[in-house]
């Protein structure tokens, strides 16, 4: 699991205190839960949460259903176990352990969600988290079968997700775990489609085709260190493509000399792309050419240890096309004395490393071109 920035805040509504949960314990099952997820309520409670933010100045929170979800169940959880720890054992953060950072906070026995947008709000570490720098949050309200309600913040940071909205109650029965192995499960009592699953399909009609896919940088210079490049996924408008949109598969190591493919593949449509990058030895410079009465030599600065060598290149044209020779050198040796050229006339040298790994051989950009006349 991630590590996970957590921050919580927990608010009881006291003129109810005392009432009765609407319980049944199951024998090596956890605990089943009849009552009321309340997707009316959770919005109009959103609604709430974002007016108080524009009143301090600060930017609306976007509903996000990926965040909704997660919201009820712990809302279900939570008239089990009035805590920040789940009945299974588990952090509450847990039920939403793909975000990196995330806040929650807890309350129950308000009636409405004015009443229970208020009540947080006057509780300094609730409004912290109201207020908090998030850009995303999920709001779950549960009633059990006592008419208690359970209201359940979620905040966290990054794109939405999932931006469908569901409306109106919804009859559930709840499968809460109560070991660290069981997770809990939720069944739509009133045999209608599950807001995930209308989630989904919302999603793949609003989902554009991908047109195109470029990476930031196709060429790296080996360091050591993993080399990544950005990912850009656009429409046919160019327009960018958010990532909830597609999956990005990386080579599993993508650090040494080599070729590497990232796959980019639409989540919803059948649409995948391939492209590729390459990490290459770093490049050489010629340093000085020396002339004597029988030779030129060319001399350059060493180079990496994790090279294998230089090709220097010499030709009688600067593009290379005429007369063109190439030598081969260790990496360990920093220069190369050229024989039999011809007196009176002008020679064009350049050089790069290069990498040779079992069969196949990886080479640097070419240096730039110097010229010396025999």
């Amino acid at each position: 699991m991630k590590n996970l920035i957590k921050i919580t805040a927990v608010l009881t509504a006291l003129v109810i205190l005392l009432s009765a949960l609407s319980v049944t314990a199951f024998a090596e099952s956890g605990y089943l839960v009849h009552g009321t997820f309340n997707f009316d309520y959770a919005n109009e409670m959103a609604e709430y949460i974002n007016d108080y933010r524009e009143q301090n100045g600060l930017e609306k929170l976007e509903n996000d259903f990926s965040l909704t979800e997660p919201a009820m169940i712990r809302a279900a959880e939570c008239s089990v176990n009035f805590s920040h720890i789940r009945p299974n054992t588990k952090s509450w953060s847990t039920v939403a352990d793909w975000e990196e950072a995330v806040a929650e906070n807890i309350a129950k026995g308000f009636s409405n969600p004015r009443e229970a947008t208020d009540g947080y709000y006057n509780s300094e570490g609730h409004r912290i988290n109201m207020l908090g720098d998030y850009t995303r949050m999920g709001v779950g309200v549960f009633t059990d079968d006592n008419g208690l309600n359970y209201w359940i913040h979620i905040f966290t940071r990054g794109d939405v997700q999932r931006s469908y909205k569901e409306e109106g109650k919804r009859s559930v029965i709840v499968n809460i775990g109560d070991n660290p192995e069981a997770e809990t499960q939720v069944v739509y009592s009133d045999g209608l489609p599950s807001p995930a699953d209308k989630a989904l399909q919302y999603e793949k009609d609003l989902s554009p085709d991908i047109a195109s896919v470029s990476l930031s940088k196709t060429v790296f210079v080996y360091n050591g260190r993993s080399r990544t490049p950005k990912i850009t996924v656009k429409d046919k408008n160019g327009n960018k493509i958010s990532d909830k949109y597609y999956n990005v598969v990386m080579p599993s190591r993508h650090t040494f000399y080599g070729v590497y493919t990232i796959k980019v593949s639409h989540k919803f449509k059948d649409q995948s792309f391939s492209k590729q990058f390459k990490i290459i030895p770093g490049a050489a410079a010629i340093n000085k050419i020396t002339k004597s009465k029988k030779s030129v030599t060319v001399k350059w600065k060493s180079i990496a240890p994790s090279t294998t060598g230089v090709k220097l290149c010499l030709a009688k044209d600067e593009a290379f096309t005429e007369g063109e020779k190439t030598y081969t050198i260790h990496r360990t040796k920093r220069y190369k004395r050229v024989k039999g050229l011809k007196k009176g006339t002008t020679y064009y040298f350049k050089l790069r490393t290069y990498k040779k790994s079992g069969d196949k051989v990886y080479y640097s950009s070419w240096s730039s071109v110097r010229k010396v006349k025999r």
